[in-house]
């Protein structure tokens, strides 16, 4: 099937690794050209030049998303780079510690710099020339302990939550104007990061000594996934390159559940 995106341009947040990456990967494949963006300069460099040897096109963004202001010069130095952005993609996370009291409130500050105000500025300095083409698609990557608080991700949920709620605010601020506004929120995602952090988690509460020990009590204990799995970035990669294809168009103000139904699992 054809997205029909060839030709267009994405800023996708975060995308040096993990899903962000994927996306970026799966857009390109799309014929969409896409910034690569992150903190680490080598790492941004090495997927752009492996997307342009795969027949991509791809431009580097390095930046840090922490600092006030910083969306708008994202979103600038995108303008800049790609002649004016048609897809913007949500996708950096601002991660906290683990636990309620051990993040000092300074961690939850970060964690909604990143997920909620670097968010609505990158919005604020994109959205006016989508609404003058006509088109354009923000796509936000939540969570699903966006919607299922737990102990353990209290300031990333709670950040996140605040995600969803801009979302569907703005759905409604942009209706009819040719600019979607959707969520896609992922469950358990396979990725580098995840592992590591959950890995460790697992271990300290005595459920194994292998990633494969603890991933089964991820699935079936403490995330629920009736599929039985974690999920790959390629699947939050493939429903967000529809989300962003003029194929649908009429997809406004949804929140997407890449979850493999854990959603479901919640009594």
């Amino acid at each position: 099937m054809d997205l029909e995106l060839k030709g267009k341009r994405a800023l996708i947040t975060g995308s040096s690794m993990g899903i962000g990456e994927e996306i970026a990967r799966t857009l390109a494949a799309e014929g969409v050209i896409v910034t690569i963006h992150g903190r680490n300069a080598e790492r941004v460099k090495r997927i752009t030049q492996s997307i342009h040897d795969a027949g991509g096109k791809a431009v580097p963004l390095i930046a840090d998303l922490e600092p006030s202001g910083a969306g708008w010069r994202v979103a600038q130095e995108a303008r800049d780079k790609l002649g004016g952005v048609d897809i913007l993609v949500n996708n950096a996370p601002g991660f906290a510690m683990p636990g309620w009291f051990t993040p000092p409130p300074e961690e939850w500050q970060r964690a909604y710099r990143i997920n909620v105000v670097a968010a609505v500025e990158l919005i604020h300095a994109l959205v006016p020339a989508m609404r003058e083409a006509r088109f354009g698609r923000i796509i936000q990557i939540s969570s699903n302990v966006s919607t299922r608080p737990l102990a353990d991700l209290a300031a990333y949920g709670a950040s996140k939550a605040a995600m969803n709620h801009l979302t569907a605010s703005l759905a409604l601020e942009l209706a009819d104007t040719g600019v979607t506004v959707n969520t896609v929120s992922p469950g358990l995602i396979q990725t580098e990061s995840m592992q590591s952090n959950l890995f460790a988690m697992g271990v300290h509460r005595g459920w194994g000594t292998t990633w494969e020990q603890v991933k089964t009590h991820l699935v079936k204990e403490y995330f629920p996934t009736p599929q039985g799995r974690i999920g790959e970035p390629r699947d939050v990669a493939r429903a967000v390159a529809f989300l962003a294809s003029p194929l649908a168009s009429y997809i406004h103000g949804a929140m997407l559940r890449v979850d493999g139904g854990s959603a479901l699992a919640v009594p």
